[in-house]
């Protein structure tokens, strides 16, 4: 199905921004453009980018920041998700996608 990658992102936002607004959390969306669609599962795209982003509003500390960034590039679009939270550690990193 042809995907809005921002959309997606924006009601992934949206789902995490009363836990977020809890904890005084800034939430910033940073993207140039508007083309930013593509073929993919939407549905499952939001239940990631959900998920990516209340782990982060659950790690980030109160009135902390967390950045989603969207770009397009030659033959991908690149997706950063970036807090001030405590991380994860480096030997837990190969876990994530399991």
């Amino acid at each position: 199905n042809e995907t809005d990658l921002r959309k997606v992102i924006l009601e992934s936002i949206d789902l995490i921004r009363p836990a977020a607004s809890e904890k005084r959390i800034s939430l910033t969306f940073n993207h140039v453009g508007e083309d930013y669609r593509t073929i993919a599962d939407g549905k499952r795209l939001r239940q990631g980018f959900a998920n990516i982003l209340s782990n982060a509003v659950k790690f980030t500390p109160e009135g902390g920041d967390i950045t989603v960034t969207l770009e397009r590039g030659v033959s991908a679009f690149h997706l950063t998700f970036s807090d001030n939270g405590i991380g994860i550690e480096t030997r837990r990193l190969d876990e994530i996608f399991e």
